[in-house]
C-alpha cells in the first residue's frame, strides 16, 4: 500500500491542486490552498509539508515572497 492510498480524498484533492499550481502556474502559496479549499493555515501547511514530502524535487520555498516555486527536475 503506498502512502497516497493512505489518503482521504480531500487530502488528494488538495495534493493534486498543488501539482496543478505548480505545473501551469510555476507556484503555490499556503493562501492559495486557503483560498481555494478554505481550510486553515495549519491544514495548508501540513498539505504542502506532505507534497515536500512526496515530491521533494518539485518545489522550493522562496522565503521573500512566500511562495512555492516549480523546480526544473519537476
Amino acid at each position: 500500500m503506498s502512502r497516497l492510498d493512505e489518503l482521504n480524498h480531500a487530502q488528494k484533492q488538495r495534493l493534486a491542486f498543488i501539482d496543478f499550481c505548480l505545473q501551469y502556474f510555476g507556484q503555490i502559496s499556503r493562501q492559495d490552498l486557503i483560498t481555494k479549499f478554505a481550510t486553515g493555515l495549519a491544514a495548508s501547511t501540513r498539505d504542502l509539508s506532505l507534497y515536500r514530502e512526496l515530491a521533494p524535487d518539485n518545489l522550493k520555498l522562496v522565503h521573500p515572497t512566500r511562495h512555492y516555486q516549480r523546480q526544473l527536475q519537476f
